[in-house]
């Protein structure tokens, strides 16, 4: 059996247990929703006939039935799965376990003397993929077959989670069930549909609900995709795959402002991040420059909006032609436009834009057979760590309003800007046992704080009662924590419960290391509300691609 078949059968197991022992009438609800999983699962992981035998049985329940079974009624209904249930070779489980067991032992010494590989200033972390369905073998499936596509997989049982996860996190793609407690993929769908289409996140509706009437729901309700399950898994890779593919065509598309062709404020904010990294990894400074064409509203009264917006054209087509290869033009609004670039002094920027400046004033252009020669303010800022780049063209624009309106000295070098807000601090917490892993991530971390200016504070304990402990993890700040599941006194998933239950569900985000197969363990971590988790031995370019998703929006 595979790892997923004995994943789908413990699952199984605990909820027939639960209900047992509960001794309490069953609502045909949650029946409905346990045949309903097992239907679309199963196939997918090669067991057909739990799926063919579900099938029949959800024909005589509908998914909002009131019947109340007995446990007695529950038993004799449930036969025919429980005959599927019995022929399972236990005797698999034992195999795959011990298996799994060796393949850990073999390759944790390889974990333990891989080198630490440099850290790339080029290495993108692969597409985000949102996956929210109550069944957690199934999640674990998908997860890992889009992981070997070089996706980054979040996968969630809670709609409440994926909501906060998509605002937070903002994933290239969605894969969403439509029958899930609590919420029906529909209702999900409505609430992340406004902000989906907005930045073009596809979203594919999965189901084992395969009717006209469901499929065509999902369309209206603005699904770029439906996939009955059980479905080939293959087949499903690709469609998502395609649909990922699209996304970034469309997203190279629409970063470019249509009147000028420039560069627009979205690509400002990506290439913004990738800039500082790389000035920070370096230790050098960059600069951003904010440039407003005087009196522009005149040409706009004399010529009409139609000439004045060929201007701002034929404006961004010389600035263009005058900036360096190594420095970014983008229009921000209206008039005005942003330089972003590397290295230098006060003196030397100020002395290059002051240049910049008087070349264009000096520059005549034709307007309506007239020539007209416009000037050219501008402000800046030097910059040494990371910052958010909206407060900082923010303050930049403050500067340029104050020095229009006189309260600034045009000819002091328009370097006036001042609190602009550095990005806080992001504590990170590593919490395991082994002290040769706990040295390799903080390691590793201290070179992404170099690479990423997050401003990492990084500490590391050597088990949950140890960080308990220490006041620092009280502090107001945004944590992640890097968190093993196996350790003394006090175990990950003790810390994570702890954490999920008494303190406020925005303020951790959690990484849980497992070991390599264990599924239901994995499965606990999910419930309890791990963000995401990475099985051991784990690479550590892969671990750092998924620390960087988990750190976005994590500074405060």
């Amino acid at each position: 059996m595979t790892k997923f078949q004995l994943l789908f059968i413990r699952q199984f197991d605990e909820t027939i247990a639960s209900w047992r022992s509960a001794n309490e009438p069953i609502r045909e609800a949650d029946l409905y929703g346990l045949l309903h999983r097992i239907k679309g699962t199963a196939a997918t992981i090669d067991l057909q006939e739990w799926t063919e035998v579900a099938e029949q049985l959800l024909i005589d329940l509908t998914e909002d039935g009131l019947r109340l079974w007995t446990l007695a009624e529950f038993e004799r209904f449930i036969q025919s799965i429980m005959a599927l249930r019995k022929a399972t070779d236990t005797l698999g489980e034992q195999n795959i376990s011990n298996r799994a067991m060796e393949s850990f032992r073999e390759s944790a010494a390889a974990v333990e003397a891989e080198p630490l590989a440099p850290v790339m200033i080029s290495e993108v972390p692969g597409p985000l993929v949102l996956l929210i369905d109550d069944d957690v073998a199934f999640l674990q499936l998908i997860k890992e077959r889009l992981e070997q596509e070089g996706c980054i997989v979040l996968a969630t049982p809670y709609p409440d989670k994926a909501i906060k996860w998509f605002y937070e996190l903002k994933p290239d793609c969605i894969v969403l069930d439509v029958v899930m407690p609590g919420h029906s993929g529909f209702d999900l769908l409505t609430i992340l549909q406004e902000r989906s289409q907005r930045f073009m996140v596809p979203v594919l509706l999965i189901s084992a609900q395969n009717d006209t009437d469901v499929r065509i729901r999902a369309y209206q309700s603005g699904a770029d995709d439906f996939i009955s399950k059980p479905f080939d898994l293959n087949e499903f890779v690709v469609r998502v795959l395609n649909k990922l593919r699209r996304k970034q065509a469309i997203s190279r598309m629409i970063l470019t402002d249509e009147l000028t062709g420039l560069y627009n404020t979205q690509y400002l904010r990506i290439r913004w991040q990738q800039i500082s990294q790389e000035a920070i990894a370096e230790g050098k400074s960059y600069w951003a420059a904010q440039f407003d064409i005087d009196a522009f509203r005149s040409l706009n009264e004399r010529y009409g909006h139609a000439a004045a917006d060929g201007y701002l054209h034929h404006t961004a087509g010389w600035l263009r032609a005058h900036i360096r290869t190594d420095e970014l033009l983008v229009r921000w609004e209206r008039d005005r436009f942003v330089l972003l670039g590397r290295e230098g002094t006060l003196e030397t920027i100020s002395l290059r834009l002051n240049q910049l400046s008087e070349l264009f004033t000096a520059h005549t252009f034709e307007i309506a057979g007239d020539a007209v020669n416009m000037s050219l303010s501008y402000v800046f800022t030097t910059l040494d760590g990371a910052y958010d780049p909206d407060a900082c063209i923010a303050a930049l624009g403050e500067a340029m309003r104050d020095m229009k309106l006189g309260l600034r000295n045009r000819l002091s070098g328009a370097h006036t800007v001042v609190d602009i807000q550095r990005k806080g601090a992001c504590r990170v917490a590593v919490i395991d046992d082994d002290p040769l892993i706990r040295n390799m991530l903080e390691r590793r971390l201290r070179d992404m704080e170099i690479v990423g200016g997050e401003g990492l504070e990084i500490r590391t304990f050597a088990d949950g009662e140890a960080f308990f402990s220490d006041v620092w993890h009280n502090g107001e700040h945004a944590y992640l924590l890097i968190l093993d599941r196996m350790m003394p006194r006090m175990n990950g998933m003790e810390v994570l419960t702890r954490l999920r239950t008494d303190y406020p569900a925005d303020k951790y985000r959690i990484l849980m290391l497992t070991g390599n197969g264990d599924e239901t363990e994995i499965a606990q971590a999910i419930r309890a509300g791990t963000d995401d988790y990475v099985t051991k031995p784990f690479r550590l370019p892969e671990l750092e691609a998924r620390i960087r998703r988990l750190l976005q929006g994590r500074s405060r």
